[in-house]
């Protein structure tokens, strides 16, 4: 193919956004900073992240590092910064990162050299897409835990966080609820996102 036509569809509030986009009125900026535990395991997992210098070197090789040096206030960080400062700044962030990321147990960070490996927990979390918070928070289980325990975690997991409870589902969630083939049912009534989420699941 030589060409292609991508349709944005979205709504009316959001047309002027998408517009000035379109037209190169408004930058676009990098997610990346949200986001970048779960990319550092990932680059690790891969090999492309093997010591503290990779991992700068890729994170200087990232559309945020372009970015950071356009726009460093987006990011909090201050702007007139030298070059020398900028890298400082990220080197900082990116060791924060490997170091909460090494305390959990997904990647085994050296401090004599600097190398780094990745975990049978960090390769699990990378090969199916698993979001930091929950893999912590699955590290953390007691090994004899529960299954209703379980079935909290995973409920309370943030890749679930878009999911809410409208005031439409409580009638039908409670009727599931009180079914014989729900293991684990609530006490009282359906109030928080985590219980249709559970009772979903």
């Amino acid at each position: 193919d030589t060409s292609a036509t991508a349709v944005i569809m979205t709504s009316i509030d959001s047309v002027t956004k998408w517009r000035n986009i379109l037209l190169h009125l408004q930058p676009i900026e990098s997610n990346l900073f949200g986001h970048l535990k779960e990319h550092l395991v990932a680059e690790v997992s891969l090999g492309s992240i093997i010591s503290v210098s990779t991992a700068l070197t890729w994170l200087r090789s990232s559309f945020l590092w372009q970015r950071v040096q356009q726009n460093p206030t987006y990011y909090d960080i201050p702007r007139g910064l030298t070059q020398e400062r900028l890298t400082q700044e990220l080197t900082t962030i990116c060791l924060k990162d490997l170091r909460e990321v090494a305390a959990v147990g997904l990647i085994s960070l050296s401090d004599s050299d600097g190398t780094i490996s990745v975990t049978d927990s960090g390769r699990a979390m990378s090969r199916f897409y698993v979001e930091f918070q929950t893999m912590a928070a699955f590290i953390k289980l007691d090994p004899k835990a529960s299954l209703s325990g379980i079935l909290e975690v995973v409920a309370g997991a943030k890749e679930f966080s878009d999911y809410h409870l409208r005031i439409s589902d409580k009638k039908e969630l409670a009727c599931v609820n009180q079914s014989t083939a729900i293991k684990f049912p609530f006490q009282g009534k359906i109030t928080k996102d985590v219980q249709k989420i559970s009772l979903i699941i």
